[in-house]
């Protein structure tokens, strides 16, 4: 509750008061400009003398005093203060302190609320009950103060300081930092997977405002590059250089009797007023593939007894890191979203420029002290290089939200966006509709803004793009027309285009769609000119557009049609490097080659296919260069694409056949690949 200023007015009020009881009558009359005439003998009869003064009246505490300031609808009521008998020897006096008493009156019942609203037994709405009469009270003091005049002084509110002075101590932050486990116990002794003797990096050490790079050369290492040997050796150039920072080994997992269940890791302990960093004069390329493991409820076979088996739900969002990209691809760890309860899946992903990962995905329970609101939410994620988790935001409503796109903002940050079948902000009114939302987050997980987008009928956003601007594109789909747009439907569900600016105000629409088939904007992608290339199916064909920086209600410059993806089909993903634009997903048409303008580079395997196709951007147009296949006689999905530094095209998927040159280690089940 919001008491600024109060104690102010309070004690200016005392101490004149006090300053009053111990004056003379003529110091009275002085200070306050009375005329020169005022008689000494009238103080007998003034209001300082005969009247009750309210700092002598113990503050009540009864209900009955409670239930009277409960009551109290009028604070500044002069009736409680009548005028002294023979007060017009010295009226004007009388009056202004007629008006103070009546003043102080009123900042007794406000201090008695406030008194009311520390009470531990007071309940959330009681102290609702009470702010509100408590700012009526206040405002009405204002008022008075601004509207009364007084005889022989000014009175005005005191500005309320913005500081207080605190005597709690503030312990130190624990600064140390752990990284994720690296090798398990029975490699405890072995080389880390991922180094060589020719790795190489700096740690910068700042103290004092003076940085020094402290060179770590893992082919000075004695013995194996084991982590116990890594840790000796990069503490002993810490030590050499004169610095306290030390690294040590940790262990996750495992008993004091029994550690061969053990993972083991390196936690970070700096020294005092140092700040570490590292760094590496280069580094090769590494992938992230992020994705789910475990199950969703499943029912088992019927026993012979007659009963159903249910496998528990154990489903969360995975991602993992893979290295030596150029020789044998090497997973150097893979770390679980972790959440208190329920399930949770991965979405979709993004990395920036330091290498720090943001997943999006669903959550059906808590994380930590951050409450899943309705029966799913839709989570955040931010990693580091390393796949440590920084921090992580539970984003929903009261009904069910869904995750489905994110994307970097170049201010910072992340913009993600989805689907929510109840309110996500205190204006919108989803009517028991599906709403299309999209939230702006900072760097360090602050909500910078977050809109939902309302319609007359259900509505979806699958993807997010944000371009140099900062100005942000969904695209999705739509039963019904787009409300304040003036778009038309083809009454068949529709694809939709959204533009926000950087403050995530709604600046534009565009709906679209095929009448006799569904449409939905499946991937959109920004070019290095300012291009919005959207991805999309609209009666059962896949579409590939591009918007000349990103205007999205103008012709498109143009419209490339790569074929029908038949049963089973979808768009995945899509990026653009220079030129090229490469698009991902599924397809049972093994001849998806724009109408014969691409060449098949790897053939269909059958049934249902991942597949990239390839597109040059021409400027004015667009040309169809190859699709290539990836999968299995049975079935197969495509997921994101992404394209390496040295033109490499990597695909993500997933199986439940076996690729050429791999194993299967259970059978029967989805594999990612």
């Amino acid at each position: 509750m919001t008491i600024s200023g109060l104690s102010g007015l309070d004690s200016a009020l005392l101490s004149y008061y006090q300053a009053q009881q111990n004056a003379t009558p003529s110091a009275i009359a002085a200070a306050n400009t009375v005329a020169a005439n005022s008689s000494s003998s009238s103080s007998s009869n003034s209001a300082t003398a005969n009247d009750v003064l309210p700092w002598n009246t113990p503050l009540a505490t009864t209900n009955a005093e409670t239930a009277k300031i409960l009551s109290t609808t009028d604070f500044l009521s002069t009736t409680n203060v009548p005028l002294s008998a023979g007060a017009s020897s010295n009226g004007k006096l009388e009056q202004d302190n007629q008006k103070l008493f009546s003043i102080y009156n009123a900042v007794s019942s406000l201090n008695y609320l406030a008194q009311m609203a520390q009470s531990s037994s007071e309940t959330s709405g009681q102290l609702v009950g009470l702010n509100t009469r408590f700012q009526q009270g206040l405002s009405q003091i204002q008022q008075y103060l601004s509207s009364t005049g007084f005889n022989s002084y000014n009175l005005q509110t005191a500005t309320p300081s913005s500081s207080v002075t605190s005597t709690a101590e503030v312990p130190l932050s624990n600064s140390s930092y752990k990284t994720q486990s690296f090798v398990s116990n029975a490699n405890i002794n072995n080389p880390v997977p991922g180094l060589s003797a020719s790795s190489s990096f700096n740690i910068a050490v700042t103290k004092g405002g003076t940085t020094t790079n402290v060179a770590i050369n893992l082919s000075q290492v004695q013995g194996p590059l084991n982590l116990g040997n890594i840790v000796t050796y990069i503490n002993s150039q810490l030590s050499a250089d004169g610095f306290s920072t030390r690294l040590q080994k940790t262990q996750t997992g495992g008993t004091p009797t029994d550690d061969s269940g053990a993972t083991y890791g390196i936690q970070v302990i700096p020294g005092a007023n140092e700040n570490i960093s590292f760094s590496a004069a280069s580094s090769s390329p590494a992938l992230w593939l992020v994705g789910n493991s475990g199950t969703a409820n499943e029912v088992d076979t019927a026993t012979s007894t007659g009963s159903v088996n249910t496998t528990p739900a154990d489903e969360s969002g995975r991602i993992t890191k893979i290295t030596n990209l150029s020789g044998t691809p090497t997973s150097v760890g893979s770390t679980e979203q972790q959440a208190s309860t329920g399930i949770t899946t991965a979405q979709a992903s993004v990395v920036d420029s330091s290498g720090n990962v943001y997943v999006v995905g669903n959550a059906t329970g808590n994380f930590g002290n951050q409450i899943n609101q309705g029966t799913q939410d839709v989570y955040l994620t931010k990693y580091d290089s390393a796949g440590n988790v920084i921090w992580s935001k539970l984003v929903g409503s009261a009904g069910s939200a869904s995750g489905y796109g994110v994307a970097l903002d170049p201010a910072g940050g992340v913009v993600v966006t989805g689907s929510t079948t109840a309110n996500v902000t205190t204006t919108s009114v989803t009517d028991g509709n599906t709403d299309s939302f999209v939230a702006s987050y900072d760097a360090n997980g602050n909500q910078n803004w977050i809109q939902q987008l309302q319609t007359l009928a259900t509505n979806q956003a699958n993807a997010v793009s944000v371009d140099a601007s900062g100005n942000v594109y969904i695209g999705g789909s739509v039963s019904g027309g787009v409300v304040g747009s003036g778009q038309t439907s083809t009454g068949q569900p529709d694809a939709y285009l959204a533009e926000y600016n950087s403050k995530g105000k709604l600046i534009s629409e565009n709906q679209f769609g095929s009448a006799t088939g569904s449409s939905q904007v499946s991937a959109t992608t920004i070019g290095s000119d300012g291009s919005l290339y959207v991805a999309s199916v609209q009666n059962g064909d896949a579409i590939v557009t591009k918007y000349a920086n990103g205007a999205i209600t103008s012709a498109p410059v143009w419209t490339e049609d790569l074929g029908a993806l038949q049963p089973g089909g979808a768009i995945a993903g899509m990026t653009v490097s220079g030129n090229q634009v490469y698009i991902s997903g599924t397809t049972s048409n093994g001849n998806l080659t724009a109408g014969g303008q691409a060449s098949v580079a790897n053939a269909s395997s059958g049934g249902t296919d991942a597949f990239v196709f390839n597109l040059t951007d021409n400027g004015a147009s667009a040309t169809g260069n190859f699709v290539s296949y990836v999968g299995t006689s049975a079935s197969d999905q495509g997921g994101a694409v992404t394209v390496g530094p040295d033109g490499t095209i990597y695909l993500a998927g997933t199986t439940t056949g076996t690729l050429p040159g791999q194993q299967r280690t259970i059978q029967g089940t989805t594999n990612a690949f």
